[in-house]
């Protein structure tokens, strides 16, 4: 997934608890959805749904997208959906945010790439009644066609939160078998006495294209506080890509198959001080294609990272 490695917001808050905003990485959101890191050169980046190929963009510099599948063949291991949970990216966008005994978020954006010719608007809703309930809905491109509707809930708090997610993509598409589905959830363990915490997580992927079959991943994080200064973490996961079917009709192609992923990522952190931390990780990942062959690689990183404090920090309340 393509991402830039810059952005530059711009907000302002007339009064409490609304936003209005302009930038190219807003990145206001609504409910959970499949996990994945910060920044594809940070330190605690990792892939997105066990790391199914995709054409997705999420570059805030791209203009409005709409999302389809990679088709199975088209490249090495697919089977990517998009959840539309993010509904400003790189747009214009007001919100009202409220946090205290009950939670509330309503928000609109107009995407980049939208015009007097083409309109099209973003919206998110996320309600919290409760301090372990979390329930939110988001429609990516109302206005056009091919729209992406987005539903998530969370349940839990503390030492155990459930998250789960659906998406649908290409809603009312021009085109027969265009539409794309995907659902999965994930389950945080915390445990602070002993600084550990594990997040299992499991998706599946399914098309309205009849040929294609459905993809699956599970992977999970797990994160060990060792003391205040030092950190250490892994994530790994496996995923089975989507397969076409008819391919199993012509000779030339019926060795063709999803193909799968493994991959691992184990990093560790070290806290110098409150503006400081080094952190280093090894990528590890092995990936049998459709082809039928397979293809290993790795990557590793050493960060540095640098927090500037610039006021005084409000902490909203605890949950």
């Amino acid at each position: 997934t393509e991402q830039d490695s810059y952005y530059v917001n711009f907000l302002w808050h007339p009064v409490n608890n609304f936003d209005f905003g302009m930038g190219t990485k807003l990145n206001w959101r609504v409910g959970p959805a499949p996990t994945y890191g910060s920044w594809v050169w940070g330190s605690d980046a990792h892939i997105r749904q066990g790391g199914f190929s995709t054409a997705y963009n999420d570059k805030p510099g791209s203009a409005y997208y709409h999302f389809t599948p990679d088709a199975p063949g088209s490249a090495d291991v697919v089977g990517f959906v998009h959840y539309a949970n993010t509904y400003a990216k790189k747009a214009i966008g007001a919100r009202y945010n409220y946090q205290g005994d009950f939670g509330l978020q309503i928000g609109a954006a107009i995407p980049d790439g939208a015009d007097t010719d083409s309109p099209v608007m973003n919206l998110g809703v996320e309600l919290r009644p409760v301090d372990w309930l979390s329930i939110a809905t988001a429609y990516e491109g109302l206005l056009q066609k091919r729209g992406d509707f987005y539903a998530g809930v969370t349940v839990g708090a503390k030492s155990f939160i459930l998250d789960a997610y659906f998406a649908c993509d290409n809603i009312a598409s021009d085109y027969d078998d265009d539409m794309a589905f995907g659902t999965g959830a994930g389950i945080t363990f915390a445990f602070p006495k002993v600084g550990i915490t594990i997040r299992p997580e499991a998706g599946l992927n399914w098309f309205e294209n009849s040929s294609w079959t459905p993809a699956w991943y599970a992977g999970g994080l797990f994160k060990f506080n060792i003391n205040e200064k030092m950190i250490l973490q892994a994530w790994t996961s496996f995923a089975v890509g989507s397969k076409d079917k008819d391919w199993d009709d012509e000779p030339a192609t019926e060795d063709r198959n999803g193909g799968h992923i493994f991959d691992i990522r184990p990093e560790f952190t070290f806290c110098l001080n409150k503006n400081h931390a080094l952190s280093a990780y090894i990528d590890i990942e092995s990936r049998k294609a459709f082809d039928g062959k397979i293809r290993d690689c790795w990557t590793t990183g050493l960060f540095w990272t640098y927090k500037m404090y610039t006021g005084k920090l409000t902490v909203a309340k605890k949950r």
